[in-house]
């Protein structure tokens, strides 16, 4: 894992006493997150922002997307994690890639976050899927790591609804 995410994440979980099976791994954050210094956030912000966007540990990516989403979808996140996070997705938009499992999670961060400027990269996949499975080339099937066709596209296409709606 990253160093980061040893440093000032993985403490965090590790602390938790409450995991069960209903437990995610942004409880931990939704309980302490709001309690932390500044200092604390500024830490903990620079180690999400730099999982978040280590495309060679898409494991950690996934997860601290998904705490900094979390985040920011219940108002918990600081305004330098957003900008920070508006940032790195910026970014990364020109980057996504419909046939990288790590770009759903990007995309479900560009919607948290507000990048309408992913909106053409987004039509892009879209189309790019649509005419995958018009051809016949694209397996439906689900990988243990992946969506199916039908899971990123209704994602897709309502992401783009949405981000369409706050222009």
């Amino acid at each position: 894992m990253n160093e980061s995410w040893n440093k000032h994440i993985q403490p965090i979980l590790d602390a938790w006493q409450h995991w069960d099976n209903f437990s995610w791994v942004w409880d931990p954050f939704f309980e302490r997150y709001p309690k932390f210094s500044a200092e604390q956030k500024a830490q903990v912000d620079d180690a999400l922002v730099t999982c978040a966007f280590d495309t060679t540990n898409e494991k950690s990516a996934i997860k601290a997307l998904g705490i900094a989403g979390f985040l920011q979808n219940n108002r918990l996140a600081s305004p330098r994690l957003i900008e920070r996070m508006k940032n790195g997705l910026r970014d990364q938009v020109s980057l996504l890639d419909a046939n990288s499992d790590l770009t759903f999670d990007y995309v479900v961060a560009i919607d948290f976050f507000e990048v309408k400027e992913a909106i053409p990269y987004i039509q892009k996949m879209v189309l790019q899927l649509e005419e995958r499975k018009a051809n016949g080339s694209l397996d439906e099937r689900p990988s243990p790591h992946s969506h199916t066709f039908r899971d990123m596209l209704e994602k897709y296409t309502s992401i783009l609804q949405d981000l369409n709606h706050k222009l």
